[in-house]
């Protein structure tokens, strides 16, 4: 990445819920991103603190729109994951928008589900 911002959007038209659900949300994607120094970011930059421990960041759990956002990042290779924790009506289609950072296309590379336990991504997005 060059100097600048940074940005990963990713948004999904959601399925209808019950008005009597306690989360509104019914196909839940999560947008992580891996940094160069291993770090994960997740969507919309939600932490919870358990027991009074120090707050941790944890995936969002409801909204249809997640961005993770970085302001001048360090030079290297960020990994973006888009995955499903819970999808009751599928398959659910969704966009992603990545800005900012490099001159170049970026080398990308889409593994369906990041390979839901059905093996490894490889760099030409199979899963093997």
């Amino acid at each position: 990445l060059a100097a600048g911002r940074f940005r990963v959007t990713l948004v999904w038209t959601d399925f209808p819920g019950s008005p009597a659900a306690a989360v509104a949300l019914v196909n839940d994607l999560d947008l992580s991103v891996i940094t160069p120094d291993g770090s994960v970011l997740y969507g919309n930059n939600i932490s919870q603190s358990v027991g009074g421990t120090p707050p941790v960041p944890v995936p969002d759990r409801l909204n249809n729109v997640e961005q993770v956002t970085l302001i001048n990042p360090p030079p290297g290779v960020y990994t973006v994951i888009v995955s499903g924790f819970r999808v009751v009506h599928g398959p659910q289609p969704y966009s992603l928008v990545v800005t900012g950072g490099s001159p170049a296309p970026p080398d990308v590379h889409v593994c369906p589900g990041h390979c839901s336990n059905h093996g490894v991504c490889s760099e030409t997005g199979a899963c093997s």
